[in-house]
């Protein structure tokens, strides 16, 4: 089974601190104005669309003022988002609820690994208090209150998903934690020497997240599913579209993984190593590069924060392990605004640099490799991670993304 993994999610945490010790900062939104709605959180005054920003750590109570006309919802489609993320830190977890100004709870938020999150359609004007509390070690959050709402339409399209690749993080040439029993005696698994001949593994975590306004969701018949442990089952992709319905697409092999124990899609992310120019900050020659790896997609965590069409987390492993009760399928997916991530003691994070003498190199991890998966755009699928090898330290000195998404760090 898998193992949730501590890869830290990067914040830009703000200027100005509030009574409660949270500080605030307004957010930029491209959904167009609705002047109507109006946020008051922490002395800052906001169009509802535009978001306010705060963090803090550990326990709080951040209050914030909503105010909209009574027939808003009427006139308006959407919700108010209050939405949570933060780093790992000793499995620290946030979860929170929105208050009333009497103190009774109106909603609680739903959570992934990473990140929390409350959708409330309908909310009228009020005082409200966001209800902060943690497990475990307290560690840094930034989170957002936000009117996620559009005037109503009539016409329909599709919302398409977008992978965004995430930094690579963690490389090692060892091993950072000990499997439960006990870590292999070099930093490649046994499966890696014996299937791939791999004999000097540059481990690494990643992740990918989903920058789209619609969710990536792709299934597996039963029928399929029987044919994966031969890696010939077939997955579909399901766009929707604004009206709840959808159509699918082909889009590649299902496999089941014997070491995660669950299905994966195949061919989604690929890792290549090239030699790197730091005076001219060039990339050189490829000296290495992985397979093309399968996942089993799930939300773990927000990369973005301050931005229409956050949803839910929607996408749990079992889905990859056992059928979805309505559809009959599994299912692999990404929530728009979530993200997953891999671990680097998982086999399979890795890439063989044998014989790959000392240097600088760019790490750059691929995501949706094949081209495969249907999303709105291809220009953010690649990310990067600068770093030198001497022996088997591995410094990293620089990352890169294409893509304005916020990712783990």
């Amino acid at each position: 089974m898998r193992v949730t993994f501590g890869l830290a999610v990067a914040a830009l945490f703000l200027a100005g601190c509030l009574e409660d010790g949270a500080d605030v900062k307004s957010s930029e939104s491209d959904v167009g104005a609705v002047t109507e709605a109006v946020l008051t959180l922490g002395g800052k005054t906001a169009p509802g669309t535009t978001g306010l920003l705060f963090n803090g750590t550990g326990a709080q109570k951040i209050p914030f003022q909503l105010d909209l006309p009574d027939d808003y919802w009427t006139t308006h489609t959407g919700n108010v988002e209050v939405s949570l993320r933060w780093h790992f830190v000793g499995g620290a977890r946030y979860r929170f609820d929105l208050l009333d100004s009497v103190g009774v709870s109106v909603g609680k938020a739903r959570g992934g690994s990473y990140a929390a999150v409350l959708l409330l359609p309908g909310l009228k004007a009020g005082t409200y208090v966001v209800a902060v509390t943690n497990e475990g070690q307290k560690a840094p959050f930034e989170g957002v209150v936000q009117v996620d709402a559009i005037a109503k339409a009539d016409s329909v399209r599709e919302l398409m998903p977008n992978l965004a690749a995430l930094a690579p993080d963690q490389l090692s040439v060892s091993w950072i934690t000990p499997l439960p029993n006990g870590a292999p005696g070099k930093a490649c698994w046994p499966t890696e020497i014996v299937e791939k001949q791999h004999l000097r593994c540059l481990r690494v975590s990643s992740a990918v997240g989903n920058a789209g306004e619609g969710a990536l969701e792709i299934h597996m018949s039963q029928i399929e599913g029987a044919k994966a442990a031969a890696g010939l089952g077939r997955y579909t992709q399901r766009i929707y579209s604004t009206d709840g319905k959808f159509r699918e697409e082909p889009v590649g092999i299902g496999q089941f993984h014997p070491t995660h124990g669950h299905f994966h899609y195949n061919g989604l992310a690929q890792f290549t190593v090239y030699k790197y120019d730091v005076g001219k900050d060039l990339r050189g020659d490829k000296v290495a590069q992985s397979r093309k790896n399968g996942f089993c997609l799930i939300d773990m965590g927000l990369i973005r924060l301050g931005v229409p069409g956050t949803t839910y987390a929607h996408n749990v492993e079992t889905a990859c392990l056992v059928p979805h009760e309505a559809s009959k399928t599994w299912i692999v997916g990404l929530s728009p605004s979530w993200y997953d991530l891999y671990g680097s003691f998982l086999d399979d994070q890795s890439v063989n640099i044998n014989g790959v003498p000392d240097g600088v190199y760019e790490l750059v991890y691929s995501v949706n490799a094949e081209k495969t998966l249907k999303e709105s755009s291809l220009d953010d699928n690649d990310a990067s991670t600068v770093f030198q090898l001497t022996g088997d330290n591995v410094k990293v000195l620089k990352r890169i993304e294409d893509g304005k998404h916020l990712a783990p760090s």
